[in-house]
């Protein structure tokens, strides 16, 4: 992929890409042991409470379609 913006892009996409995400990028700066250990268990637990209200809301703003799919009920 190359360097740009992809308005449909999904979430799930951008993670799954080459590179790596903003918030890994962070962790670089706390300590590169640090990053390492987080990437490598990255998928190790659901996440807190936190991260899925900030990944919900991340799809409401950026995925509306895909948030209607994950977060509401069908009437």
């Amino acid at each position: 992929m190359n360097p740009g913006f992809y308005p449909d892009l999904s979430n799930a996409d951008y993670h799954a890409g080459p590179g790596e995400s903003k918030s890994l990028l962070d962790l670089v700066r706390r300590s590169p042991v640090y990053y390492r250990a987080r990437k490598l268990s990255a998928n190790d637990n659901e996440g807190t409470e936190a991260q899925k209200t900030g990944t919900a809301f991340h799809m409401l703003l950026l995925e509306p379609a895909e948030f209607v799919k994950h977060y509401c009920l069908g009437l």
